[in-house]
């Protein structure tokens, strides 16, 4: 298959880069963990909207290891549906600081489980797959306000034992207002 217009772009973008400066390898990481344990090791769980890019609503310095961050986007920035990543990464990483960014005019306040779920199930029809296996997917449905979502999921991770000490110790949960910019702290 042929690459589309729009991927050739991307692609001549990152050719045109003429600066980069590749980032340390992970056992350097490690090592500078080791040698700077204040230094944080930060995790941001946020939506996939690309209207909330966390690089950008945080101001982050990729090259400044104080603000490295690994950021995993979701739908809804719902930690459940992002949760085998969050523990593989923090099985390396042993993250001390954890955000959960949500924010205002989420998709996940319209899309609806039960709709998409009947959507693939007549996708997967005929097809050998188990309708069991589309019932029981979850795709972060969000029927609350955003900040009540946000509090759900604060106290999900808090009351969770798969996820570890680090994680529950050092989160925050945020909402993101995209009409201001501004970010709430959210308890």
């Amino acid at each position: 298959m042929a690459t589309s217009t729009h991927i050739q772009s991307l692609l001549s973008r990152n050719a045109a880069i003429t600066t980069y400066q590749p980032p340390p390898h992970l056992a350097q990481l490690g090592e500078l963990w080791a040698a700077n344990p204040t230094i944080p090791r930060t995790l941001i769980i946020s939506c996939a909207d690309p209207r909330c890019h966390p690089e950008t609503i945080f101001n982050l310095n990729p090259a400044d290891p104080a603000d490295a961050a690994v950021v995993i986007r979701v739908q809804g920035g719902d930690i459940q549906s992002a949760l085998s990543a969050v523990l593989a990464i923090d099985n390396l990483i042993n993250f001390t600081h954890t955000i959960l960014l949500k924010h205002t005019d989420c998709g996940t306040l319209v899309l609806r489980d039960d709709k998409i779920k009947a959507q693939l199930k007549e996708r997967v029809a005929g097809s050998g797959m188990e309708e069991k296996e589309v019932e029981a997917m979850r795709f972060g449905e969000n029927t609350i306000p955003m900040e009540e979502s946000v509090r759900r999921d604060l106290t999900w991770v808090r009351e969770s034992p798969l996820v570890s000490e680090g994680i529950k110790k050092g989160i925050t949960g945020m909402l993101f207002h995209l009409d201001s910019g501004r970010i709430e702290v959210i308890e």
